[in-house]
């Protein structure tokens, strides 16, 4: 079946030279005009460069790799992380002798790279002519959240660039000519690679695969043909889940079982992860008025446009499923490649259309509008929603106002030299940078990186779930597990501040506010602030002491203070 492409306008006016003046220098310019859209994505990208705090968890199995302990969490054999392949490049760079970060941001760069490039070269195989692709592109290249994360620390650009190799591998078969082998067994490869990326990857594999099994019965290819196109994948992933059956004892990872609930509170959740994106960026009316244009002036479509659009409702069908996720946006990243080829043949070929004598003027307007919402967006959205469901890149990059000048190891490092050859046990709910830099063993408290979280830890009652923090642990779990500190979420307090507090109740809330407490009563805890810059120290819970922990806390000077209360579930009250 011969691909039906959109025809561009042909008119004497001057919009119509001009458009066929940017199209005839793409076309002999695309490569010098692919690098340069390479050097402006490299900058912007270096420019929002920032790493998150989940990243070291990915960091902290990667160096237990290098060390000869295998992929396990603080000597718990548990599939934490969801991002195999990405912990495998990361051990790389941890045996290479190179600091984690520096080798992710690289690589998220390289790959960053590579997804410009796989989303040009679809632009150009999929549309009539170079100039949607290049709007494409631009879309992809000025969205905030696409930058940030080509950074990050986290595998998201990974998987982007893998997805999107994968499209660009099938997207020429949509036409009469022949399916090369060579195609198809380029897809198979990088879907396999994208799946040990992330699980989650299956389902736009799935898309793209039955579109392509669809394209191949149709021109009867034979099953040479469907062999290429499964089989290399299979290879890759089947001996993986093998393994992890055998070494985990389950296919899925620890963190899908913890994160995701299926529960209809979730799923307003992911509805407003999705709706937030699209108001935010404006690329709701792009869309919406790209389609109206589009049918008005009775466009063709190109079948190819087909699978995006399958891909994207799909991909949008399981963030909302899962309840999206508390960082900025970044479950859709995966699919921004897609989502903006899509924008820009709306933009293109359905506005476009509309101005028969300035073809440029409304494609250019929508370019406009979505780089101004995307500066607006990044200068706007600082902090958290109200909600508590989502979090800025600014707020991640700062750990929570915790590390304003960016310095990851500050925290860790103190924790781990004034604590060092006592034993301490942390219990931690951000479990990133500080058990990675003080290495010290630590409990997960929100059940990612603990065996049977599913069933030990309580879910917490939400109208509205802040995603990936359906569990807590209780307190009975910490003492089981012989915690010694609760750091729960990272709080910093101004050094002296613990000691000259009058009012002992929004400490006592802050205890309370750190552990699920159900039946259990707690008098007087005990509370310490390690000091780690010259106006700031960490607040803990000391929950268990130990003689060589109370030699070390007193050697190295922190405050502590007994609060002279007693805890109960919903109440605090005067010791009896």
């Amino acid at each position: 079946m011969a691909a039906e492409q959109p025809e561009p306008e042909r008119t004497d006016d001057t919009g119509g030279s001009s458009v066929s003046d940017l199209n005839r220098f793409l076309n002999r310019y695309h490569w010098p005009v692919f690098c340069g859209l390479a050097v402006f994505a490299v900058f912007l990208a270096w420019l929002h460069r920032f790493v998150c705090d989940d990243a070291f968890i990915s960091f902290n199995y990667a160096r237990s790799l290098v060390e000869g302990h295998g992929l396990i969490w603080f000597g718990n054999r548990v599939e934490g992380y969801s991002n195999f392949l990405w912990v495998l490049w990361s051990a790389l760079g941890i045996r290479l002798g190179i600091e984690p970060v520096l080798w992710s941001w690289f690589t998220g760069i390289a790959c960053f790279v590579t997804t410009v490039y796989a989303t040009w070269r679809v632009g150009l195989r999929l549309f009539s002519e170079p100039a949607p692709a290049l709007l494409a592109v631009l879309f992809l290249c000025t969205n905030y959240t696409v930058l940030s994360f080509s950074t990050s620390g986290l595998e998201t650009m990974l998987q982007t660039a893998l997805l999107s190799l994968g499209v660009l591998s099938l997207v020429g078969i949509a036409g009469p000519e022949p399916v090369r082998l060579r195609h198809l067994l380029s897809f198979s490869v990088v879907s396999g690679l994208a799946v040990l990326t992330r699980m989650d990857s299956l389902l736009p594999v799935a898309v793209i695969g039955l579109w392509a099994m669809t394209r191949l019965v149709r021109q009867r290819t034979g099953g040479r043909h469907c062999a290429a196109l499964v089989l290399p994948g299979l290879c890759l992933v089947l001996p993986w889940l093998v393994w992890k059956q055998l070494y985990y004892g389950s296919i899925l990872p620890n963190s899908l079982q913890v994160k995701v609930g299926l529960e209809p509170a979730a799923f307003r959740v992911g509805l407003s992860f999705l709706a937030r994106f699209f108001n935010w960026y404006l690329v709701w009316p792009v869309l919406a008025l790209g389609i109206a244009a589009f049918v008005w002036r009775r466009r063709r479509v190109v079948p190819g446009v087909w699978l995006l659009v399958a891909m994207t409702m799909a991909w949008f069908g399981y963030v909302v499923v899962v309840g999206g996720d508390f960082i900025e946006f970044r479950f859709l990243v995966p699919v921004a490649p897609a989502l903006f080829l899509l924008t820009a043949f709306l933009a293109w070929y359905g506005l476009g259309s509309v101005l028969k004598r300035n073809r440029l003027a409304l494609p250019v307007l929508s370019l406009v509008v979505l780089v101004a919402a995307s500066v607006v967006h990044a200068h706007r959205f600082q902090h958290t929603t109200p909600d508590l469901t989502l979090d800025s890149i600014s707020t991640l990059a700062g750990f929570y106002d915790i590390n304003p000048d960016h310095d990851w190891s500050c925290i860790g490092r103190k924790l781990g030299t004034d604590l060092e050859g006592t034993g301490a046990v942390l219990a931690l709910g951000a479990v990133g940078s500080i058990p990675f830099y003080s290495r010290l063993r630590t409990v997960d408290m929100l059940g990612l990186n603990e065996r049977g979280a599913g069933r030990l830890f309580p879910a917490r009652a939400y109208v509205r779930p802040r995603p990936g923090h359906r569990l807590r642990a209780g307190l009975g779990y910490l003492r089981q597990k012989r915690v010694n500190f609760v750091v729960a979420n990272p709080t910093p307090i101004r050094l002296g501040a613990l000691n000259r507090a009058g009012d002992v109740a929004p400490l006592a809330c802050w205890v309370m506010g750190s552990i699920d407490l159900t039946s259990e009563a707690i008098d007087g805890p005990r509370l310490v602030v390690m000091p780690y810059s010259d106006e700031s120290g960490l607040l803990m819970w000391y929950l268990s002491s130990t003689p060589r922990i109370d030699s070390a806390i007193a050697r190295s000077g922190w405050e502590r203070r007994r609060l002279a209360v007693r805890l109960r579930p919903e109440r605090i009250s005067a010791p009896d």
